[in-house]
């Protein structure tokens, strides 16, 4: 699973590139207590594309993401949740299962 990014991307040589692929690639989701409260937290990837990230090529960029776990959102998907906030960066995206 993962997210097409719509918007340009200036990637690390100074270029602009669209349809990046973003996704936890080989990342581990955690799920930590710190003063009374629990936390959600990923690390995630960007690619130069889909074709690239499964070749095993290196990411370009990525980011990190931390969701405090309530009764609202506790049980849901930690897929879910982990992709709904990286889209709050990345707002212009398509879901690729």
């Amino acid at each position: 699973m993962g997210l097409i990014n719509g918007e340009s991307f200036e990637n690390p040589y100074g270029v602009d590139v669209s349809n990046t692929y973003i996704s936890l690639g080989d990342n581990e989701i955690h799920i930590r207590k710190e003063d009374g409260k629990w936390y959600l937290e990923a690390n995630y990837n960007v690619w130069h594309s889909k074709e690239v990230r499964f070749a095993d090529k290196p990411a370009y960029d990525g980011g990190g993401i931390r969701i405090e776990l309530t009764d609202d959102n506790v049980g849901s998907n930690v897929f879910t949740l982990v992709y709904t906030e990286i889209k709050k960066t990345y707002t212009v995206t398509t879901d690729d299962l």
